[in-house]
């Protein structure tokens, strides 16, 4: 059994049940674009594209793809990445601008593997964090398109 609580998403995918509860893996969604999406399933992801945005320089991803989608800037087909997520050992905070510097010095010392950072008081949803590449696996690509 694992040292940390679990993290429960919705499990909406078949494999869901074949995920290791020991490292807390789960599946979560990244949207992205397409040029982006194609580089990540190629050569999986790397810190030399990672942004600052609200949680630090990391990986950010959602469980929701209302959330993913926020971050598949395309006009007519948006991308979107499913991968499984080795979560490990989690940093919770519910802090409205949480402190990157804080957040940095948890995933980089191995204090914890990832971040979730729950939004559902602002923006609704569940967003997570991870720093290491290798915790991640790209295993879908999704390529949609809105209707309204």
């Amino acid at each position: 059994k694992p040292e940390w609580p679990q993290v429960k998403t919705h499990k909406t995918f078949p494999e869901a049940y074949s995920l290791k509860e020991r490292c807390n893996e789960v599946y979560l969604m990244h949207g992205t674009t397409e040029n982006a999406a194609q580089a990540i399933l190629k050569n999986n992801f790397s810190l030399s594209f990672v942004q600052n945005g609200l949680l630090g320089p990391v990986f950010c991803l959602a469980e929701s793809v209302t959330k993913a989608d926020e971050y598949s800037p395309a006009v007519d087909e948006h991308t979107m990445v499913v991968c499984r997520v080795a979560l490990g050992r989690i940093h919770y905070t519910a802090e409205v601008q949480p402190d990157k510097r804080v957040l940095g010095n948890i995933l980089n010392d191995g204090t914890c593997h990832g971040v979730l950072a729950d939004r559902q008081g602002t923006s609704g949803y569940r967003e997570f964090a991870v720093a290491n590449p290798l915790h991640m696996f790209p295993e879908y690509l999704v390529r949609y398109r809105r209707q309204w």
